[in-house]
């Protein structure tokens, strides 16, 4: 597997974001994608990606090497567990799970989940207690 980092500045206002984040992740299934992980921010959005082939790279779209994967995980969760349009918040939430570690962790990931719990909540910037410590 090839992961890759999405980057994008969103054309479209906030409320609608569970919409085009469904929309997103359906458009990017079709063309063999995997969404891993993703934080949509009002003025960017990230998405780690999988695919089994190499594609050729672009600006809006990297090739992320396994030993920066941790690193790009925990950048994407930086907005903590309470950040609703984020792969943290489905972790620890019931949510519609857009991303693949929302759905209990990922099999494709060769990180453990509780490496992966860790980081997320070492380099968010939010610090908000976690009500229920149970993965969703």
């Amino acid at each position: 597997m090839y992961f890759y980092l999405l980057t994008s500045v969103p054309e479209f206002p906030m409320w609608h974001a569970e919409r085009v984040l469904l929309h997103l992740t359906l458009s990017l299934q079709q063309q063999k994608f995997l969404v891993l992980d993703y934080l949509l921010e009002p003025e960017s959005l990230e998405v780690l990606l999988c695919c089994p082939t190499l594609l050729t790279c672009s600006n809006q779209m990297q090739l992320v090497e396994q030993e920066h994967l941790l690193s790009i995980i925990s950048h994407l969760g930086r907005k903590g567990t309470a950040y609703r349009y984020s792969g943290s918040y489905e972790l620890f939430h019931t949510s519609s799970c857009i991303s693949l570690l929302g759905k209990t962790g990922c099999p494709i990931l060769p990180l453990a989940l509780d490496v992966i719990i860790a980081e997320k909540r070492r380099y968010s910037t939010t610090k908000l207690p976690i009500a229920c410590d149970e993965i969703a």
